[in-house]
């Protein structure tokens, strides 16, 4: 009987290794992101970068960023479940005339966090008109701390 328990023992714990093993090749995990919205407001918002994960902070935002757009025509879709979704949204500095955009280069998630990586460009194509660029996506949700890092 003893080693009956003994061998149940070594394969649950050979088991639980692989388990283990599995899930930590599974980082770093590269997210693809569902684009919302992107393109440049009037300078009316502060340049930060937002992590919306309820409807509440979405409506929030969506009143702050319609003071410079009309959100009907700059997003692709409105209505998130944030049961399983969350929006990453970066939001630039204002410029003093346009040709510049930020960009969501990569998401990916790692054992300890999601790491957002962004930039910004100048596409050359100068205007007087001053703006201020944004980059709004979808991700699935998760509790992870989410880090910002410029590229």
């Amino acid at each position: 009987m003893k080693t009956i328990y003994v061998l149940l023992f070594l394969l649950t714990s050979t088991l639980i290794s692989c388990n283990k093993e599995n899930i930590e090749k599974q980082y770093p995990n590269y997210i693809t992101p569902v684009n919302l919205a992107k393109g440049a407001t009037n300078p009316v918002l502060n340049n930060d970068n937002y992590v919306i994960k309820d409807s509440t902070e979405w409506n929030n935002f969506l009143t702050m960023i319609s003071e410079g757009i009309n959100v009907n025509y700059y997003f692709s879709q409105l209505n998130i479940d944030f049961s399983q979704d969350m929006v990453i949204a970066i939001i630039d500095v204002a410029y003093p005339t346009g040709g510049w955009t930020v960009d969501i280069t990569s998401i990916i998630e790692t054992s300890n966090n999601i790491e957002v990586t962004f930039t910004h460009l100048n596409t050359g194509n100068d205007t007087m008109v001053s703006e201020q660029p944004f980059h709004i996506v979808k991700i699935p949700k998760s509790n992870k701390p989410i880090n910002f890092i410029q590229n």
